[in-house]
């Protein structure tokens, strides 16, 4: 079966979707394989911000959606009491949340051939890293949900402080932020989500505070870094958008995602001894449910695609509403600029490794396609001597 740089006996869709030979390396002295494994930290979604959603066991029950009803509390006016005029009964009212589930999937592969001339062990590599690949997508989801979430005009107003964006990560402005949650500003936060880039401008204005290490190191648990009484953490999935950073004031718990494995675990195996000279093939499926505690998917709000709800309606502004009391929703957006000097914005990982594959591939096929040329001119040279040789012989 031959291998070109358009893929399997010039099938172009092999050639764009699966790793083939001549989109690995073919080295003249080949070392073991080396895995650049991806730097993200998922710190956010890791954290006591971000907890499971209470409907997540039946997550893989039928259905699209997820109901959670509440309660609202005792509201109204106060009645004059006598026995000349009846009592009115108003009503006891609730409300509910509404979320959505989301079906994901995903899936790698290679070829035998690949494995055998460039690529040691995929199928374990591939396996071990599914479940990072998965974490790096909760965050994904998060931010996504997150940005979506403050995108709404309703709730951008009551929960995003953005009057001195053009002002950098200064303590006058974060205490405007903080007090957009009225009341609960000193008892709902619990975490400071910053882009590494903030974090460092506060360590510059020696606004973070480390404790926990005030015995010997070797005796010491893992320090606790703390601004405002507030955990810090730094995650570079937060976004930077025109020189601005969002940064996340969050209470403990106020974000909820949950994420649960297809039946039978999500994972399977496929054999296709036929395809591309034999290809494993890897495949993961899941469940997932998540928003911001107090919003809710907007009344008569219909699936981009008009169909079913996909990953893309977590993302969308318009799918996001509140109903609560905004100082219900215990999280706060607060942007600034990025202080002048400190990096703008995080590589794209995927983006870098799509490129390399790419150059990688030209450069191989480059590679077969002159030693095919060159195998061509051996052959045809030597059909000619033979055909020489046979009629001298015959003279």
């Amino acid at each position: 079966m031959a291998f070109t740089a358009n893929g399997v006996q010039g099938n172009s869709a092999y050639g764009a979707d699966l790793f083939l030979q001549n989109t690995g390396i073919d080295p003249v002295v080949f070392g073991n394989n080396m895995q650049f494994n991806s730097l993200k930290s998922n710190a956010l979604v890791q954290s006591s911000a971000v907890t499971d959603d209470p409907y997540k066991d039946q997550l893989l029950q039928p259905g699209r959606e997820i109901i959670k009803p509440f309660y609202d509390d005792l509201y109204a006016d106060v009645q004059d009491w006598s026995d000349g005029s009846n009592i009115n009964v108003n009503g006891f009212t609730g409300g509910q949340e509404r979320s959505i589930k989301v079906y994901q999937a995903q899936a790698f592969g290679f070829t035998d051939f690949a494995q055998t001339v460039d690529m040691g062990d995929p199928e374990a590599q591939i396996t071990s890293r599914f479940a990072p690949y998965w974490t790096r997508q909760n965050t994904t989801d998060v931010m996504g949900i997150l940005k979506a979430t403050f995108s709404n005009p309703d709730i951008a107003a009551d929960n995003t402080y953005a009057n001195d964006d053009d002002k950098e990560f200064n303590v006058e402005s974060f205490q405007k932020a903080k007090s957009l949650l009225g009341q609960f500003q000193n008892s709902a936060f619990a975490t400071l989500f910053v882009h590494p880039s903030v974090y460092a401008q506060m360590q510059a204005e020696n606004y973070i505070t480390v404790v926990g290490n005030d015995t010997p190191l070797s005796q010491s648990a893992t320090p606790i870094e703390t601004y405002n009484g507030m955990r810090v953490i730094m995650d570079e999935s937060l976004p930077i958008e025109n020189g601005v950073a969002t940064s996340y004031i969050v209470g403990q718990g106020a974000i909820m995602y949950s994420a649960v494995a297809a039946v039978n675990g999500g994972m399977e195996y496929q054999r296709r001894a036929d395809l591309a000279g034999g290809q494993t093939q890897i495949y993961s499926r899941r469940i997932v449910t998540g928003h911001v505690h107090g919003t809710t998917i907007a009344e008569g709000y219909t699936p981009l695609n008009g169909v079913n709800f996909t990953t893309a309606d977590l993302y969308n502004p318009d799918a996001w509403d509140c109903v609560v009391n905004p100082q219900y929703v215990h999280v706060v957006a607060y942007r600034s600029k990025v202080a002048d000097g400190y990096r703008g914005s995080t590589p794209d990982e995927a983006a870098i490794a799509n490129a390399t594959k790419t150059a990688t591939k030209a450069r191989n096929a480059k590679r077969y396609s002159k030693s095919s040329s060159a195998s061509s001119s051996a052959s045809t040279t030597t059909t000619t001597s033979s055909s020489a040789s046979s009629s001298s012989a015959s003279k």
